[in-house]
């Protein structure tokens, strides 16, 4: 019986201490992951309103930390020109390509899986402006984070289960003494 009300202690506790893990850790996953694509979107805004800033000397670039490109296209949809920073853009094919998926995508954002880069297409109709960010640092820093994550749950799963047993004795002990002074009781009541 005791031992039964020890495990019933413990199950109670692992569930209620699994479930506040889970919501805890799910939760910094969840709002890590929203604050770097915030802040991709945020800088490919940026980079979209003032393309041509971004080659004179008095612009710093502060707000451009992810890998980038920047492709502006004529009315009828041609290359003008492609610039930006950490990538090789001599291959016109390449960018035709991935300038005709944004554009027959009719979004102004969204991501492109099989290149591993996130897009935005400036409004302005006439002079369409198409920025490029990559995605890599942030699904690495996911990905650690993630791993992160689990081994946390994993070593806070194991010290609140010590922590449960050893509280499961504590909390059971006065109905053990409870119930061998009654079992005592019951015995000498019997003689």
């Amino acid at each position: 019986m005791i031992k039964e009300l020890r495990t019933k202690f413990v199950i109670i506790n692992m569930t209620i201490i699994t479930i506040m893990l889970f919501s805890i850790l799910g939760l910094i996953y969840f709002f890590t992951r929203q604050n770097l694509e915030n802040e991709s979107i945020s800088m490919m805004k940026s980079l979209a309103m003032e393309p041509l800033s971004l080659g004179q000397p008095d612009s710093t670039g502060d707000e451009v930390r992810l890998p980038y490109f920047l492709l502006r296209l004529g009315p009828k949809g041609e290359l003008i020109t492609a610039h930006g920073g950490y990538y090789e853009l001599t291959n016109d094919s390449f960018l035709r390509e991935l300038a005709d998926i944004v554009l027959s995508s009719q979004k102004h954002l969204g991501t492109l899986p099989d290149y591993n880069l996130r897009y935005y297409m400036s409004e302005n109709p006439l002079n369409p402006c198409i920025v490029f960010a990559g995605m890599s640092s942030e699904t690495s820093t996911l990905h650690n984070l993630l791993i992160t994550c689990f081994i946390i749950g994993a070593v806070g799963f194991c010290i609140f289960m010590g922590l449960s047993i050893l509280l499961s004795r504590w909390v059971a002990a006065p109905v053990d003494i409870a119930f061998k002074k009654q079992r005592q009781f019951i015995a000498d009541a019997s003689h």
